[in-house]
């Protein structure tokens, strides 16, 4: 008597018993692939989530200057350069490469965009505040401001500056009045020729000299201010 195959009774199992070794084999294959691919994925995601995070340099003068080119019937937002002190939580800190103000020297042609920060790619779209330094700051914060340009560019007018002249700094949180008391030019190494560790406010002013050269020289020319307006930031508030 011939023997009657299984598979011809029970015609379901041949779907059956190769859709559940296939997945056997997948759950396999994905255990096996977790465990191996699971620290690169770990690795990718800290990847993803640090890029997403990196933000490139701001314009914080962006907003504010929108504001004042919009006519609005919106009640007047409150000048804070009217302000005696402002708190720095209200503040957005300027980072590496922001553009963060505009400084403007009297009676001279300088007007130009101020940057956080003396890069390459800041000092060639205008003037840069040195901030590689824990003495020194920004417009408001009781410190020295050490702000430089290039003197074939945005500050080959400083040959022009004079005792007394107003410097304003228009930040986007106030704006900033000092009155030029001093300049002159001295050697590149002449550490003497400026003071970081002051605790009052002040500005200095610096570029290449003399302000015919191009390229590296052996001289810089400073010009010393006195804080004289501007609200000031209070880290406590």
């Amino acid at each position: 008597m011939k023997q009657k195959s299984f598979f011809r009774e029970h015609w379901g199992a041949c779907v059956a018993v190769p859709v559940v070794f296939a997945l056997i084999a997948f759950g396999i294959l994905a255990l096996l692939s977790y465990s191996f691919l699971s620290p690169y994925a770990g690795l990718v995601q800290v990847f993803m989530n640090e890029s997403e995070e990196e933000e490139g340099p701001r314009d914080l003068m962006a907003d504010l200057e929108q504001m004042e080119q919009n006519e609005t019937t919106e009640p007047e937002t409150p000048d804070a350069s009217k302000e005696d002190t402002i708190p720095m939580s209200s503040i957005t800190m300027p980072k590496e490469g922001d553009r963060y103000g505009t400084i403007t020297v009297g009676g001279t042609a300088i007007s130009c965009p101020l940057y956080y920060g003396s890069s390459n790619a800041s000092l060639n779209r205008g003037a840069g505040t040195f901030s590689n330094n824990l003495d020194v700051g920004i417009p408001g914060r009781g410190r020295t401001i050490f702000i430089m340009g290039h003197n074939h560019t945005f500050f080959s007018d400083l040959r022009h500056a004079e005792v007394g002249q107003k410097v304003t700094i228009k930040t986007h949180y106030g704006t900033y009045i000092y009155k030029i008391v001093d300049m002159k030019p001295v050697d590149y190494e002449d550490s003497s020729a400026y003071d970081l560790s002051r605790k009052e406010e002040n500005l200095i002013l610096y570029t290449c000299y003399p302000f015919s050269e191009l390229g590296f020289t052996r001289q810089r020319y400073f010009v010393y201010c006195d804080y004289v307006s501007g609200p000031q930031i209070d880290p406590t508030r």
